[in-house]
């Protein structure tokens, strides 16, 4: 790839946005750089309002710094704007979206997007986020425990935490409770907020692990009277695809992370509706929603997303939905 397409840069930030919260049928400037002796002949950004093949012109804006800068105005014509760029240089044709740059149109899975009208909780702008991983931290010297409120941070306590049970060996999914069921949590969340800070709910939903109570595949938590693998009378077993020869389906492939089966409606209660409507409104500050789903799962994200959406917007100035980025993303906004 030649060195000038490194160059080429942009995002939704008031740097190549005039409006990065636009409201509906505003006129959006919207900009893309280069290096300043990159051999573009012309840009031209594409969008598809309610289905119509639109593509505008960018003409050069200014000069800055080692880069050039294009733009051009595009209308929000709806209230989820998707576009990417088309470059054309010496020697071809490019396409830069989300992904990156491409020599072939892409399709719109990695857009840009622009959201008319949306009312952005005013304490996100400021916050710092830390996701931490409580079973991956080895406590190799106690005296140095942090006690709670020993500790502050731009004015904020810290709070410790600690967790009692066995140690395990991290695998992704395993979904076992490290620190004490809904009182522990119901107290971690009066703790954070009194203290001024807030909860992320970081939400797996299309798989669980296979030392889960519920799958108990090897019985290294729990009897192996309980749980699906073993037993397949257990009420859990409807919660996953069993086939022939008790094998199972595996999420992207993977043997330790078995997937659901929403099928179940029982499971859809367990896994996100009750939850959501109890944990949202009285535990979590933030969603974190999963960001990847196989192409047969729409009945999951579509029963996802209604029943996260009311919490989410239950108190629009509080609640903050984040989405995961992956290859294949969800689209929950």
């Amino acid at each position: 790839m030649q060195t000038w397409l490194e160059s080429i840069y942009s995002d939704r930030s008031d740097r190549f946005v005039s409006s990065p919260k636009p409201e509906f049928g505003e006129d959006v400037v919207v900009r893309i750089r280069f290096y300043d002796d990159a051999p573009v002949q012309a840009v031209v950004l594409r969008c598809m309002p309610n289905g119509q093949n639109i593509w505008i012109d960018l003409r050069e804006e200014k000069r800055e710094k080692g880069f050039v800068y294009y733009a051009c105005t595009m209308p929000m014509l709806e209230r989820r704007m998707h576009y990417h760029f088309c470059i054309v240089a010496e020697g071809g044709i490019y396409y830069y979206n989300q992904h990156g740059v491409h020599t072939r149109i892409p399709d719109h899975s990695h857009d840009f997007v622009l959201l008319c009208d949306y009312d952005q909780p005013a304490w996100v702008k400021s916050a710092v986020f830390y996701q931490i991983f409580p079973e991956r931290f080895c406590n190799g010297d106690p005296s140095n425990d942090m006690r709670s409120g020993e500790l502050t941070v731009n004015g904020y306590p810290s709070i410790a935490m600690n967790r009692e049970d066995k140690p395990l060996e991290w695998t992704e999914g395993h979904c076992l409770d490290f620190f004490g069921g809904d009182e522990a949590l119901a107290s971690l969340s009066r703790a954070l907020r009194e203290n001024g800070m807030k909860l992320i709910l970081d939400i797996s939903i299309n798989h669980t692990g296979a030392a889960h109570k519920w799958f108990n595949r090897d019985g290294l938590y729990f009897d192996k009277r309980v749980g699906a693998f073993n037993n397949p009378d257990a009420p859990e077993r409807k919660f996953y695809f069993f086939h022939e020869g008790n094998t199972y389906s595996e999420w992207k492939g993977v043997h330790d992370m078995p997937t659901l089966n929403y099928t179940s409606e029982e499971l859809r209660d367990i896994i996100y509706r009750r939850p959501l409507q109890f944990g949202l409104r009285t535990f979590f500050d933030t969603l974190k929603s999963p960001g990847s789903f196989e192409p047969g799962d729409l009945h999951l994200l579509l029963g996802f997303a209604s029943a996260a959406r009311p919490h989410v917007f239950y108190s629009r100035i509080d609640k903050q939905n984040v989405g995961q980025p992956a290859r294949r993303g969800s689209r929950l906004t």
